[in-house]
């Protein structure tokens, strides 16, 4: 499938001038994209993110068993995180050239439509099956983008390929926590690595989390 751009205007050209261009794999084809690196506070506007207990080892770990509402959420991370990113195209230009626009809007209306179903509706089995109905909508709603595009694109404006955030594991997170507590500093600080602002303080609130369920298991034990 090949992307015919719009014309675009000398302020556009400009601004994206400086926002480095990728090969992006596009129904079996590389696709030139236009990219925003994001910034610490650009990940964190898109969710509650981190990157060390990735959305693909979780699903191996747990043999598949990934909850809906996990699920939902990292529809709508991965979303923002285009959305956020996305030069040229656009989000709203990828959806035109894939032609389905119009059945995006159709379906954010009928979010809608449910959200309000579900509010005005008593607790009970019916409400039960609309709020899967929703959940079920988001998810579609959320990744209606292919998603060889997607996680390409994602990993790339997170700097996650050209890092060393998918090496740390449980192991390393603890023992930079004990060090830290020691040191009256930071988990990251002991940890060395190529890692950007995010997935530093990613590592502080996982290592920092993970000393304290270290903690709670040898109280219980």
């Amino acid at each position: 499938m090949k992307l015919k751009r719009p014309p675009i205007s000398i302020e556009q050209k400009i601004e994206i001038a400086k926002y480095p261009i990728i090969a992006v794999p596009f129904f079996g084809t590389a696709i030139p994209f236009q990219v925003r690196r994001l910034t610490a506070a650009q990940i964190k506007s898109c969710g509650n993110i981190t990157l060390i207990a990735s959305f693909d080892n979780r699903i191996k770990e747990q043999n598949g068993r990934f909850t809906v509402k996990e699920m939902v959420a990292f529809a709508e991370r991965n979303n923002k995180i285009l959305q956020e990113c996305l030069v040229a195209p656009t989000y709203e230009q990828l959806l035109s050239y894939l032609n389905i626009k119009e059945k995006n809007e159709l379906i954010k209306k009928q979010i809608e439509d449910l959200q309000k179903i579900i509010y005005e509706c008593p607790r009970g089995p019916k409400k039960q099956s609309f709020e899967e109905e929703l959940d079920g909508l988001r998810i579609w709603y959320d990744l209606i983008i292919p998603s060889e595009t997607s996680s390409f694109i994602v990993a790339f404006v997170l700097g996650i390929n050209e890092s060393d955030i998918r090496k740390v594991n449980r192991e390393m997170l603890l023992n930079a926590a004990y060090l830290a507590e020691r040191g009256h500093d930071n988990p990251s600080d002991h940890l060395p690595g190529d890692f950007t602002d995010f997935m530093k303080d990613d590592i502080n609130l996982q290592a920092w989390t993970t000393l304290d369920e270290e903690k709670e298991l040898l109280r219980a034990g």
